[in-house]
């Protein structure tokens, strides 16, 4: 298949299914997250902590757009344009808890601790579905036979 062809029609479900499983696994974490940042610093914990999570999902997912496309281009890229996704919410953390700090009605640590938690649960979860999905790097695996026994493995 031509790099044309491949950017005509590309398969968007596997970075769909990511994305998706991403947003629920940052919506489980974002409810210990916020009672505990809440337990800890009261209402300025919780919307620290709220504030925290809620960067982590726009920034994954603004990356998600960004990226997607670009490794369309061909397989081999995947595994360097993940690496530049990571290095750009890196540095959009960075500068999006700078101006965070700002605001007098968000605990820091809560918002740094939720945003630093939520971080590394995403950047796992996108490892493992990388590394697990051969359709990410273009690869059709074709379906067991049915014929297939243990012992021919």
């Amino acid at each position: 298949m031509e790099v044309a062809e491949r950017l005509a029609a590309p398969d968007h479900r596997p970075e769909q299914a990511m994305g998706v499983a991403a947003a629920k696994l940052l919506a489980l974490l974002a409810v210990p997250l916020m009672g505990g940042s809440w337990l800890v610093a009261g209402s300025g914990g919780a919307a620290g902590a709220a504030a925290g999570v809620l960067l982590v999902v726009v920034l994954f997912g603004v990356t998600g757009l960004l990226l997607a496309p670009l490794k369309r281009v061909h397989p081999s890229v995947v595994v360097g344009v993940s690496l530049a996704g990571v290095g750009l919410r890196l540095a959009g953390y960075g500068a999006a808890l700078a101006v965070l700090a700002r605001f007098d009605g968000l605990h820091r640590p809560s918002l740094a601790m939720a945003t630093a938690v939520a971080f590394t649960a995403t950047l796992a979860y996108e490892i493992r579905v990388i590394s697990t999905t051969p359709e990410f790097f273009w690869v059709r695996a074709a379906p067991p036979t049915s014929a297939a026994t243990r012992s021919d493995l």
